[in-house]
């Protein structure tokens, strides 16, 4: 057991999960940067086409995010695994491919409720008409992730993503600035370039999933028809953490309106601390799929009395991260903001609200305890708590804040309450929780 779940092989899962996911934060920023050579108007469509897309994403990830419970589970009968993973590839393609249709049956319409004035329109329906075809191959990608993070092969998920990197900045080189014979494209060509490396990145993917090696252990290339019961499951397990996640963002989107109202100086600040605060929360989302990798197995196996030793394991690693990060913002608050700024106004107010977010942070440790909900494939109570915490106690804070107007502090206040308090419920509810084996679907008639 000590060699199944130590705190070396922890951090040996957890390290090329957290940097496959810092490296798409700077594939963020620089897709921001070469459409920003375009202009002012472009970076606004890009803007609001990536808001409507990142919408979406959260639902396929859930689904997916139920392939690795199932995966997880089913680590000791390795081809199950596969299977789960195909069931998987399958819900989420068809989600995509329903949200591709709804989007062009609407999409006028959708122009028409944004009330975009004409040549921000027109940037904006060039670029999310070929944008939203990557559902397709991130719904395809997402899956096969979660088949290496089940099985703990997480290096290939790092060079994928490094390799999405490089893909990219080459298109959009070629595609929006004109080069190698072809003519500039501007935002269609950025839009161009985020397809083709989806899709390449995807075949590479699919590669090292139907390799000799996975399909002898694993039997990747045995494609199975589709199992109605599985599926549903999939879908039925998968689609409130997505919705989960998309409360979240909304609950995010909300708070920059109401930050958007109060001055430029608390705009940059929220800016600042929300990039300063990504990398926080990557560590506790990788700790989380670790988590889940690990009480998946030992809940799959019947093996519930593990569950204390992989908590112990991964919460003190969590706990030991987080305090040399927080210590790490505090001490160099002032260096780090600098970074991004040398207004003096905004880099007061950031490193107050860092001192603030590092204080939250309990919140942020607490909400690991969800990995332990997914794992044993309970993942209503997720939703549950997200619209419980976020009605009875959120949105009494926001609509005061908004009344009484006494700064962005007391905005992240709120924010940060509303994680702290779903943390302690996350944690309540897991020590209420029974953890059994989910039902297994091999019968595919």
């Amino acid at each position: 057991m000590e060699q199944d779940y130590s705190y070396k092989r922890t951090l040996q899962m957890s390290l090329p999960i957290t940097l496959s996911m810092l490296n798409q934060t700077i594939m963020g920023i620089l897709d921001t940067y070469f459409v920003g050579t375009l202009g002012i108007l472009q970076i606004s469509a890009v803007g609001l086409a990536s808001g409507i897309y990142i919408m979406v994403v959260p639902f396929i990830r859930g689904i997916c995010d139920a392939g690795l419970i199932f995966v997880s589970q089913a680590n000791k009968d390795k081809k199950y695994c596969s299977y789960c993973i195909w069931q998987c590839i399958y819900v989420s393609l068809l989600f995509s491919v329903s949200i591709i249709l709804i989007y062009y049956a609407f999409r006028s319409s959708l122009v028409n409720i944004m009330n975009l004035d004409n040549s921000l329109k027109i940037e904006f329906l060039t670029y999310l008409d070929v944008r939203i075809m990557c559902l397709i191959f991130f719904a395809v990608r997402v899956s096969i992730f979660r088949f290496f993070q089940g099985i703990a092969v997480n290096g290939v998920i790092l060079n994928n993503s490094l390799l999405m990197n490089v893909i990219k900045i080459f298109f959009n080189w070629i595609f929006i600035w004109g080069n190698l014979g072809v003519d500039p494209m501007g935002i269609k060509g950025a839009a161009i370039a985020v397809l083709i490396t989806e899709f390449l990145c995807t075949l590479h993917i699919f590669g090292r999933f139907f390799n000799e090696k996975n399909n002898r252990l694993y039997g990747t290339r045995e494609i199975p028809t589709p199992n109605t019961k599985l599926i549903q499951s999939i879908f039925t397990k998968g689609f409130p953490s997505g919705t989960s996640e998309f409360i979240e963002g909304l609950i995010l989107n909300l708070t920059n309106v109401l930050i958007a109202n109060i001055s430029v100086v608390a705009i940059a600040a929220n800016q600042i601390i929300r990039q300063i605060s990504s990398v926080i929360t990557l560590f506790g989302l990788s700790y989380q799929i670790v988590l889940v990798n690990f009480a998946g197995k030992a809940i799959g196996q019947n093996r519930s009395e593990d569950l204390k030793v992989i908590w112990k394991i991964v919460s003190r690693l969590c706990i030991m991260t987080f305090a040399i990060l927080g210590a790490g913002v505090i001490l160099f608050r002032f260096p780090l903001v600098r970074i991004f700024t040398t207004d003096q106004s905004v880099i007061k107010l950031v490193s107050l609200g860092l001192i603030i977010r590092v204080a939250a942070m309990i919140g942020d440790y607490l909400e690991l305890r969800q990995g332990m909900l997914k794992a044993n494939g309970d993942t209503k109570p997720i939703l549950y708590i997200l619209i419980f915490c976020s009605l009875l106690i959120y949105a009494p804070l926001y609509l005061l804040v908004n009344y009484l107007k006494p700064g962005v502090i007391w905005i992240w206040i709120s924010n940060y309450t509303l994680t702290v308090c779903m943390g302690l419920f996350y944690y309540i509810k897991v020590n209420r929780s029974r953890f059994v084996p989910l039902e297994k679907f091999m019968n595919t008639n």
